[in-house]
Formats: C-alpha cells, sequence, structure tokens
C-alpha cells in the first residue's frame, strides 16, 4: 500500500503523516515502509534521491529562493515516485505539488489518499503568514516558544500561501480520499485515535505516543500579531470566495 497525506500548509499533514507512519512499521505489515518525510513546504523545495536502493530526500533550495529549477525539481520527484511505485512508503503530498501536470491523477489511480485540513482555514492562513515570516514551521514541545513580535503582511506573500490553499480545496474531491480529517480533531489526542480516525486499527498492545509538536498560538494570538489584519482577512476572503469555503472560527 502507498499512502499520501493530502493537505495545505499548516494543517497538520506532518503529525498525521508521522503517526501513521510508525503505526505501519510497528503493525509490521510490509517488510519496509519508506517514511518520505516532508516533501514540500510552502517556500522550502525538496527532492528525492536514491541511496542505497532506498529513496531519501534532500533540500534543493533555501527559503526565499525563488528558482527557476523548482519546476525541474517537482518533475525529477515525480519521475522518482514513479520508478519506485512498487514500494511502500508514506508521504506528503501537498497542494502545491498539484501544480506538476498529470500528478494528481497518477496519485489518485495509484494511492490510498487521507486528506486534512482546517475547519478554521482563516487560522491555517494567518499561521502560515507567521511561519514564512520567521521560517520557523515547526515547534517541537522541547523546544522554546519563539518570541514573535507584529509585523506587517505584504500582498507578495499573502498571494503565493493563498493560493496554496486555493489549491487543496480544487483538488481535495477529485482525489477521492478514503478520509477527510481535521486538525482540530487530531492535534490535542493520542497517536492511537489519530490512527482509528484515519480508518486503521491500532495495535494491541503497542504504546502509542503523543504528538511531540506543540501549538503556540491561540486564533487570537495570531491576529495579534498581523499588524494588517484588516487586509489580510479582506484579501483571503475575496480569495476563498469563489471555492465558497465556510470557516469556522474555533480557537485553533
Amino acid at each position: 500500500m502507498k499512502l499520501a497525506i493530502f493537505g495545505h500548509a499548516r494543517t497538520g499533514s506532518t503529525l498525521l503523516m508521522r503517526s501513521l507512519w510508525k503505526h505501519l512499521v510497528a503493525t509490521g505489515e510490509n517488510e519496509e515502509w519508506s517514511h518520505l518525510g516532508e516533501v514540500f513546504t510552502p517556500h522550502t523545495y525538496s527532492t528525492l534521491i536514491v541511496e542505497d536502493g532506498h529513496l531519501k530526500i534532500v533540500r534543493t533550495t533555501e527559503p526565499h529562493d525563488r528558482s527557476n529549477n523548482v519546476p525541474q525539481m517537482r518533475e525529477a520527484r515525480f519521475k522518482l515516485f514513479k520508478l519506485f511505485s512498487h514500494h511502500d512508503y508514506v508521504m506528503k503530498f501537498m497542494s502545491q505539488d498539484t501544480q506538476t501536470s498529470g500528478i494528481a491523477e497518477w496519485m489518485r489511480d495509484n494511492y490510498r489518499i487521507i486528506a486534512i485540513e482546517r475547519r478554521n482555514v482563516l487560522s491555517a492562513f494567518l499561521l502560515s503568514l507567521i511561519a514564512y515570516e520567521y521560517q520557523n514551521w515547526r515547534v517541537l514541545v522541547r523546544d522554546k516558544r519563539p518570541d514573535y513580535k507584529p509585523f506587517v503582511v505584504e500582498r507578495d506573500v499573502m498571494k503565493p500561501l493563498a493560493t496554496h490553499i486555493m489549491r487543496y480545496y480544487r483538488y481535495r474531491d477529485s482525489l477521492n480520499p478514503s478520509h477527510v480529517l481535521y486538525y482540530e480533531d487530531i492535534v490535542n489526542t493520542s497517536e492511537e485515535d489519530i490512527i482509528r480516525m484515519a480508518g486503521m486499527v491500532p495495535k494491541p498492545n503497542h504504546v502509542y505516543e503523543l504528538p511531540n509538536t506543540v501549538k503556540i498560538h491561540t486564533f487570537q494570538e495570531k491576529m495579534d500579531l498581523i499588524e494588517n489584519l484588516d487586509d489580510v482577512v479582506q484579501y483571503f476572503m475575496e480569495t476563498t470566495a469563489p471555492y465558497g469555503i465556510k470557516m469556522d472560527h474555533n480557537d485553533l
């Protein structure tokens, strides 16, 4: 089985992917599961290489790099996915991956797809802006909480991050996911319950861990960090309007 977690930035896709990968390894259902890690974050691009017969991710560009090689990187990774299609592995298939011609159709036909999103989509957008501003996309429980200061968001930053979210909604249903999960449901639950939510059966007598990431902002705290919040919200609402996205403005 090949399993893909489909989402956009700040939806808990890494948390979900790691939990399911550890479960599949623990169950021993397959001789070897390859954990492909974070294939993309919105502004840091990675690709795959083959090392000792296994797939390995290497970072190829740094944040803020607008290299013209990005489309070629996507195409190269897509070819490797096909080449190793007989392997079992878990990967993140992010919304920006859909920019590669033909990959959405191929994923739909070859993978079991679990989609993950937020009920509060605006919260994901604001947190993407914060993560981009400080280039801090993941904070572990053991890490010190970053000392974030309020800042102004430029339009050229809003546009690509909002586009990633819109791409998710554009392709989600056509990918025919087996389950659609919500960040708000999995962020404060155990890995055992996450596995159940994904339609899998936890292994008896296996000790499952709590997620090792931490929620560092409430919704209000995110809003307080954006100095031009009204402009950001208006832009996001106008951008999402054609998709009919309904947002539950909870505390996450």
